[in-house]
């Protein structure tokens, strides 16, 4: 394993004060050393706890003037990132001592292919105790467009941002993080750098922990902004298959199945009557023209997980 590659860890921060010392404790129990932390602050109304217990880290604290959003920030520490190698880290969740070793070891310069490893859910320090590993699926070695279609064609199919170990020049090939994006925005920034690599290696036993019970995850928000999002990370997923895969229809059909999901859990019938029939009926009125109307809740529970694209045709036909 070579010592010499340096390894950036972005966290981007908001007001995560409860935690964001434990996701540094484990940044601290690395066994790997050469490694820089870049923590964009994103105008948090709450102080950050002191970073002087972590003196024998390499820490570098920039803070937003105003509040920007995650994807933003993520994207203004890697402009400060100096390593080859990218650890994107969100400020609750934490990696086990030996994962950014073994992903090194694992990519051994080979900077056109990207490492993952295991993965489990935890709410508090002492449930790592009892490790429930989450990856069933993913224990092997992938072509890109093979780890896509796996990724993509199942319901309970998920790889947490943080499992990852991603070469810069992966990254630099893309447009980075979309910074109009909140919810979903690491498996939409995910399946858009994918294609850019030759392979994904799986590294087992090394393990990325995913905090549940964070009322401030965005992944809890249920507002118009993460309506939108969802629904633009649908977009998303369909030029990347229609750019860099377009004969594949196997992939193509994965897609049309599995990122409903994105979007179908904004759509049941009461979230329907709050603000979908006013404020995204508005906004997508052209491409989602049976927001909020009364056949639209029909057709919902008709249709239930079936892509958007699907609905387009269907309610073109219906609606004309």
């Amino acid at each position: 394993m070579s010592k010499n590659i340096l390894v950036s860890v972005i966290i981007p921060y908001y007001n995560n004060e409860n935690v964001i010392e434990d996701t540094l404790f484990s940044l601290e129990n690395q066994v790997y050393k050469n490694i820089e932390i870049i923590i964009i602050d994103d105008n948090s109304v709450l102080k950050l706890p002191s970073l002087k217990k972590f003196k024998h880290l390499n820490i570098l604290y920039k803070k937003n003037k105003e509040n920007l959003g995650a994807s933003v920030s993520r994207n203004i520490g890697l402009s400060y990132a100096k390593g080859e190698l990218i650890q994107y880290l969100d400020a609750d969740d934490i990696i086990s001592a030996n994962k950014i070793s073994k992903q090194v070891e694992a990519i051994n310069y080979k900077l056109d292919s990207i490492a993952f490893g295991d993965w489990c859910y935890f709410e508090a320090l002492e449930d790592l105790e009892n490790i429930n590993n989450q990856n069933k699926y993913f224990k092997k070695q992938f072509i890109s467009c093979d780890y896509l279609y796996e990724l993509n064609n199942y319901f309970d199919r998920m790889m947490p941002i943080h499992s990852y170990l991603i070469p810069k020049k992966i990254i630099d090939k893309s447009t980075g993080w979309d910074e109009t994006i909140t919810l979903g925005d690491d498996g939409e920034f995910m399946n858009r750098i994918i294609p850019f690599a030759n392979e994904l290696i799986y590294t087992p036993n090394c393990y990325s922990f995913y905090r549940r019970g964070n009322i401030q995850s965005l992944s809890h928000r249920r507002d118009f902004k993460s309506t939108i999002s969802s629904l633009k990370c649908t977009e998303s997923y369909e030029k990347v298959i229609k750019t860099f895969y377009p004969k594949n229809n196997n992939l193509i059909e994965s897609i049309i199945y599995r990122y409903t999901l994105n979007y179908h859990i904004f759509f049941d019938d009461k979230i329907n009557g709050l603000f979908i029939k006013n404020k995204v009926k508005n906004e997508y009125k052209s491409k989602f023209s049976f927001i909020g109307s009364k056949r639209s809740i029909w057709l919902q529970k008709v249709l239930g997980l079936h892509n958007y694209l699907v609905f387009k045709k269907l309610l073109k036909k219906y609606f004309g």
